[in-house]
This record gives C-alpha cells, structure tokens and sequence, in this order.
C-alpha cells in the first residue's frame, strides 16, 4: 500500500510539472506575440501617416539587417620615454575633465550644468591676421589641431567652402557664423577653404573673435590619416567634375575628415547657433521617415535596410533651458524609420563611428543620388555599430538641430519664411532658443534670400547675430557657372585671392 501509494504521487509530481511547464509556454507565448506586435496588425494600414510606416514594417517584416565596416587598426605607434621624473608625472597625471563639457547620456535624463559666463559684448583685444599653420598642413593636410579628452568639442569648430576662386561669402553666411562667437567667444572656428580670400573674416579676428580661412590637402590628409575615399578623391571626383552634386559630395567627404583627425563640431554656414553646444559628444542628428518625405528623396538607395527602415535607436531630446542655463537631456526609444543627416556633427578625434561613414566612399558612386553618400554613410556606419556603441551615440531630432520649422524638406512651415508681426516673432524665437540648437537656413545666402524681411528668420538672425545683416533684398544677381572644387591648397596663390 505504502508502495503504491509512493508510485502514484510520483506519478502526480512529473503531471503537475507537465502542466506547469506548458502553462509557461502558453504564457510566454502570448506574451511573445504582445510584444512582437503580431497579434494587433490590422488588416489596413493605420491612418495616421507616423504609423504608417511601423504597420509597413510589421507586414512586411523589414527588419533591419546589422551591416559590417571595418575600424581602424589601434595606434601602435611607440610611447617616447620620459626622459625626467617631471616628465614622467606628467604622463601619469588624468587632466581634470571640467563638468561641464561632453555629457555622456546613457539611457536616463541627464542634468547638463550650463557653460561658464563669457559676456560675447564685452570689448576684446582685435587679432591680427591667421598664421598658417604651414608644417601641420604639408605632414597631416589639415591645419586644425587635434583636441584632448579633456577639451569641449565646442573649442573647434569647422565649416567648409568651395565657391568659385576668390569671390567671398555671402553677407547672409557672415551674419550666421558671427553667431557661433555669441554662444562661444573664445572658440576656434577653421573654415577649411581652398577658394575663399585669406581676409574674409577680418571683420570678425579684428572684433576679437578667434576665425580664420584654412587652406587644406585633401588627398594628403586621406593619406596620412591612412582613410577611406582616396579612390573616390582620385576618380570619381575627376570623373564627375561637372555634375550638380559633387560640390555636395566633396563636403560630405571632408567634414568626415576634419571629424576624424581633429574632432570638434562641424556646422554648415549657413546655420544660426541659438544655444551654447559645449555638451554635445558623438552627437548626429535623426529625422524620422515619412512616406511623403525620405521615401522620395531617398528613392535610389538600395532596399529598405539602407534607410534604417525597421530599426531603432535612442533620441535625446532637450528640455526647455532652465534660468540659470542648465538644461536636461532627455532620452527616448524611437522604432520604425528614420534616418541620420550629418548637417551637424560633434565628435571627438579618432573616432570609429566617423571611420565605418568613410567607407561609403570607397563603394560604386553614383552622382545622380545626391544622398547616397553623406546620409548614406552615417546610416551604415550606424547599422555597423553594436548596441553598445548605438547607445553612445546622441542622437537628436531634426528639429532640435535644425530649427523648430524641420519637419521635412517637402513642407517647411509658411509662417516663419513670410513677414510676421514682431509680438509673434519674439513667441517663435524665444520657443526655438529653449528647444533647439540651431536654425538652418537651407542656402538662403545666395542671391536674395528665401526668407522675407521682418519674417521669424529674418528677426532670428537679428537676435543672434554679432556682424550686422546689410540689407539682402535686392535683386538676384545672375550666378557665375562654379568651377570644380579646388581640394590641394598647393594650386592656390594667395596673392590672387585678394583680387
């Protein structure tokens, strides 16, 4: 009796485990399909266009694929030998990293402390003309300085040029830059130019303001730096001179490089800076795909992993700037399409992210698909990178970079190009200074500008500017057919670029 009784209960505890087990199962199944999002698709699509592309992902299970780049080789490069015990503690010593420089965000709302107080109105002692920078330029192509661990990517920052020989930039362009010294008055900033006059921006060095024309060796700093494009630099190039988008292409290229062998933060010229940037670390900016938007001007790039359809990645954004300057960054999970635009770049030397975007340049060129290089190579190298090298990534809206009107190239918002009233202006600015980094001004600087007198971008640059606006409202000049960049500054005689 004992026997059987013994046989039957470990008969019983083998059942009970059996329904356990599948209980669990059909559990975790459920809970699998809750997740996954299998059990809710509709049979249509959901009538909000910013679902639409989600529901496509699901239906047709375009899940993105992780791409593979190579990264650099680490530096084997010997250590020299330190030579005295000074010499010696100077090598073991950490430089101190103030608190308020490349924010690290990680997941959680971080608390940025806001820059130290640098009053831009205040008389400073003019500069004199830029020194060149002659022995950096013929060993490394460049003349910008590497910036250290502990630096601000907002010292240095670098713009690009390649306008017809001699002829300068625009007044609009000069008001733009003079506002990076109202948020920054002691940064550096290089605009690497092989074409732009020596003395361009004297009105800015003689107002105290550390900004100088760099001339620049692109073929010799894709050969030092040992990088990606030097086929693209010597063939393609040359072979498409002449097309409408090489100029594009070509800044693509060098922004890469200005990024990798010296870091800072690169911004195109025409670009007002509403807010000091001395947090922003391997910082890009993200747009998010719509159907009537990215899915045409991307139309030529190959499958929909190219465009990061299907993917995900996490968004900081900032909160309003509080009263003291302080801010907090807050981080969000975004799914579905979107893709990275490298309008706006702030890295530091060096670093594998900038690397894996060159390497597009070594794939075939097609000069006809004016994206299928500079937001092509940011997509990749971001499908490239792990999980944990996403999660470093900041990477923030379209709108935060580019001005609060960002909503895609095919509908800008009416309101902020056309005349305003000042009560509504002061309403649009004040909201764009405590959400945004910066508005663009999507090449408004040639000829007249896109923008009307007296409108919210009009009295934006007027807030933000230190070089006063003349007034750029006459009538458009007829533009000069633009030669091919010039991308050694060997060809370059300065003594003609005054001319």
């Amino acid at each position: 009796m004992f026997g059987t009784q013994k046989i039957k209960q470990s008969i019983a505890v083998p059942r009970r485990l059996t329904i356990a087990l599948l209980a669990l199962g059909f559990a975790a199944a459920l809970l699998f399909l809750a997740l996954s999002g299998a059990g809710t698709i509709s049979p249509k699509p959901p009538s909000d266009e910013t679902l639409t592309v989600q529901y496509q992902c699901q239906q047709h299970n375009w899940w993105a694929k992780r791409t593979s780049l190579r990264v650099p080789p680490p530096e084997q490069q010997p250590q020299p030998t330190p030579q005295t015990l000074k010499d010696a503690l100077g090598k073991s010593i950490t430089p101190i990293k103030p608190a308020w420089v490349r924010v690290d965000v990680r997941g959680t709302d971080t608390h940025v402390p806001p820059a130290p107080v640098v009053n831009a109105s205040v008389a400073r002692a003019p500069l004199g003309a830029f020194v060149p920078r002659d022995a950096l330029l013929q060993t490394t192509g460049l003349q910008c300085l590497v910036l250290q661990d502990h630096q601000s990517l907002a010292e240095q920052f670098h713009g690009f040029w390649d306008g017809p020989m001699g002829q300068s930039l625009p007044p609009l362009y000069l008001s733009a830059i003079s506002t990076v010294f109202r948020q920054h008055p002691d940064s550096t900033f290089l605009v690497h130019s092989n074409t732009l006059p020596l003395d361009q921006f004297d009105s800015l060095r003689a107002m105290g303001f550390n900004i100088a024309v760099v001339r620049f060796d692109a073929e010799r700093a894709l050969t030092y730096g040992k990088l990606p494009g030097l086929r693209w630099l010597r063939e393609d190039r040359v072979r498409h001179a002449e097309h409408r988008n090489i100029r594009t292409h070509t800044s693509d290229l060098m922004r890469t490089i200005f990024m990798y062998q010296c870091g800072g933060i690169y911004l195109d010229l025409d670009s007002v800076l509403l807010r000091p940037l001395h947090f922003l670390n391997r910082a890009i900016t993200m747009e998010p795909m719509r159907p009537d938007h990215l899915r045409v001007q991307y139309i030529k790039m190959s499958a929909p992993t190219s465009m990061l359809s299907c993917n995900e990645g996490v968004v900081v954004r900032p909160e309003p700037v509080g009263q003291d300057g302080s801010m907090t960054l807050s981080p969000y999970i975004l799914h579905g399409d979107f893709a990275l635009v490298p309008g706006v770049l702030a890295f530091g030397p060096r670093d594998n992210f900038i690397y894996m975007m060159m390497q597009v340049f070594d794939e075939a060129y097609d000069p006809s698909c004016f994206s299928c290089v500079g937001p092509m190579a940011a997509n990749k190298a971001y499908m490239a990178s792990t999980p944990a090298e996403k999660i470093r990534l900041q990477l923030y809206p379209a709108d935060v970079m580019f001005g609060p009107n960002w909503s895609g190239v095919l509908d800008k918002n009416e309101e902020f190009w056309v005349t305003t009233t000042e009560e509504r202006a002061r309403i649009l600015i004040n909201d764009a200074a405590a959400r945004g980094f910066t508005q663009h001004l999507y090449g408004s600087g040639q000829g007249a500008p896109k923008f009307d007198r007296n409108s919210y971008i009009h009295r934006l640059l007027l807030t933000f500017q230190l070089l006063p606006l003349p007034d750029v409202w006459s009538p458009e000049q007829p533009q000069q057919q633009q030669p091919p960049a010039v991308l050694s500054s060997e060809v370059v005689d300065p003594n003609e670029l005054d001319s």
